[in-house]
């Protein structure tokens, strides 16, 4: 059973408008005296403990919540992937707080710095995923996410973009956006990955999966995308 301050900290996620695709909205009828000032960015640390693993695979999106959601269930006994709105789904009552919309940002901050090893990114199709200032993923999680995967010393290893249209199609888009690449391809077969360029060819980045994502790399090894030298 979850520790009742965590109780708190994720029921403020059950609005009915998507913390990663629109505005944050409290709920109308709340009394006053019920509610709670916003935890301090430890505590929802500590709160998101159960989930800071290099294990799990962190699965954002931006207008595609239900798809995302049910595309994170399905593969958790493979692949521990989760959503944000998975962390709560077996919460029913607790404490509001005095300023909802802080606590869930807060909270999106947190569960996008601890994603660790490989991050998924769903968006509708396959293309770039446009601006939206609206959306959290524009105003909270991109950014991290950027940082994080380009710093050599994170535990953030990648981050790849799948489609909802087609979730067998995959693009890694941090540390580098292989879309911006043509005439190239990956390197390398799952579990052991352990894959080398060809001659004539130079290394542009590695991935735990490459352009298959059912076809993870368990060990050491990564593909590797190469392009003509």
């Amino acid at each position: 059973m979850l520790s009742s301050v965590l109780t708190a900290a994720l029921l403020a996620l059950q609005a009915p408008q998507s913390v990663l695709a629109g505005p944050i909205h409290a709920p109308d009828l709340q009394r006053r005296d019920d509610r709670r000032p916003t935890p301090s960015k430890s505590e929802v640390e500590d709160m998101m403990e159960p989930w800071n693993d290099y294990g799990i695979e962190h699965v954002f999106y931006t207008l595609t919540q239900t798809e995302a959601k049910k595309w994170a269930n399905d593969h958790f006994d493979d692949f521990s992937r989760i959503t944000i709105w998975d962390t709560d789904e077996d919460l029913q009552n607790g404490p509001i707080w005095e300023d909802y919309g802080e606590v869930q940002n807060l909270w999106v901050e947190v569960y996008t710095e601890q994603a660790q090893g490989v991050a998924w990114v769903m968006y509708v199709d396959g293309s770039k995923i446009p601006s939206n200032s609206e959306s959290a993923y524009d105003n909270i999680e991109k950014t991290i996410l950027e940082r994080n995967a380009k710093d050599d010393g994170n535990t953030l290893f990648e981050v790849i973009q799948v489609s909802a249209a087609n979730t067998n199609e995959i693009y890694q888009i941090l540390p580098v956006d292989v879309r911006d690449f043509s005439g190239c391809s990956w390197h390398g077969e799952a579990p052991d990955c352990d894959a080398q360029c060809p001659d004539g060819t130079n290394e542009i980045t590695r991935s735990h999966y490459g352009d298959d994502p059912n076809g993870k790399c368990t060990g050491h090894g990564k593909k590797v995308f190469c392009c003509p030298a």
